[in-house]
């Protein structure tokens, strides 16, 4: 039994990502998933919905009560559009940048 990340569905600009590992092993066998190397709390089935923006390496570790394994990684992450702003800033203009004033 080893796991695998066979299924992601989503899109990351809008929603939130599923992943899911389907069961390749009879009998009961147990789930956890990580972010970075950390344990997720209460993620501990086979399909895990990351919340939007949630970027990171995700793994499953599954157990059958014999065997432990990790699943192949997933790498969570957003592309960050940059937008060019107007670079000239005339005094007594008032601007607005990241809902701040300057």
């Amino acid at each position: 039994m080893i796991p695998f990340i066979l299924g992601i569905q989503g899109n990351p600009c809008t929603e939130n990502i599923r992943l899911s590992s389907p069961t390749t092993s009879v009998g009961r066998i147990t789930y956890q998933w990580f972010r970075n190397g950390v344990a997720i709390q209460g993620a501990t089935m086979a399909n895990y919905q990351i919340p939007k923006g949630e970027e990171g390496i995700y793994v499953l570790k599954a157990n059958d009560g014999g065997e432990c394994e990790l699943s192949n990684s997933f790498n969570y992450k957003l592309d960050t559009a940059i937008t060019k702003i107007q670079t000239e800033i005339c005094k007594g203009e008032v601007y607005t940048v990241s809902n701040q004033k300057i």
